[in-house]
């Protein structure tokens, strides 16, 4: 993929951050968080970047994540991914965790939270197909 179609937002030791033009969805990848409140700026980022852009589409790269915790995963649930889907947000891709149990945990997490109709979510073993299946959205 070439730079000039990237708009890099965060890069750190933590997350990367950056906006496809070519694909025009956003790209979190997510390594580790450090504390519960490096994460939440990491979604605020995230609500900046979707807003400016008008952004539909998302595709979250966790595989490396090991851990997060349980008011983490419900922050997300109950009020980070709600507020996406009431912006315009429609697609989200994700690449899960390789180990089982944290797999296990996100997809329930996630999994089950909003109608299809409202935002239409898929995981995936590889970034490569997650990208596939966003290009035909």
């Amino acid at each position: 993929m070439e730079q000039k179609n990237l708009n890099l937002e965060l890069d750190d030791s933590s997350t990367t951050v950056y906006w496809n033009f070519e694909k025009m969805y956003l790209y979190v990848h997510t390594k580790h968080f450090e504390n519960s409140e490096q994460f939440r700026q990491s979604l605020e980022l995230e609500k900046d970047i979707l807003a400016r852009k008008d952004g539909r589409k998302i595709l979250y790269e966790i595989n490396e994540l090991i851990e997060m915790s349980k008011e983490d995963r419900a922050h997300i649930r109950d009020e980070h991914i709600p507020h996406l889907v009431r912006k315009g947000l429609k697609f989200m891709a994700l690449v899960t965790p390789h180990q089982q149990v944290m797999k296990d945990v996100f997809v329930d997490t996630i999994r089950g939270t909003f109608a299809e109709e409202d935002l239409e979510i898929q995981f995936f073993d590889a970034i490569e197909e997650a990208e596939d299946w966003l290009k035909t959205k």
